[in-house]
């Protein structure tokens, strides 16, 4: 019986709603215009979420980025996806795990040992 209850604990929790986040918006304006907007999410859980995206004569970055901290304050995660002032296509990823910092990008990829900060 307790192994019921235990397993339905488990599947509610799975199943509530994202913790709250806290969002913040911003307009850009080139001329009176909106050019573009930049969205920060921060969730309670850790996960900092940003989209931005900006045009000037049909040109300009979309980028959407996603990271976590850690507890002194650098970078445990990093992502970023979209396409550069120009189109290039932009996917690049960083994360320190067990003690190994790992990254790639679209032309670079590669590990490393992480001592320290």
């Amino acid at each position: 019986m307790a192994f019921g209850w235990t397993l339905a604990l488990c599947l509610a929790a799975a199943a509530s709603p994202a913790p709250p986040a806290d969002t913040v918006r911003y307009v850009v304006l080139f001329q009176d215009k909106v050019s573009g907007h930049q969205t920060v999410v921060r969730r309670s859980d850790g996960l900092t979420r940003v989209d931005f995206a900006y045009k000037d004569n049909g040109r300009g970055p979309e980028l959407t980025e996603e990271f976590t901290l850690a507890p002194d304050g650098t970078y445990r995660t990093y992502r970023v996806r979209g396409t550069s002032t120009y189109g290039a296509p932009v996917d690049e990823s960083f994360e320190i795990a067990a003690r190994r910092a790992r990254w790639k990008s679209t032309s670079d990829s590669g590990s490393r040992a992480a001592a320290g900060t």
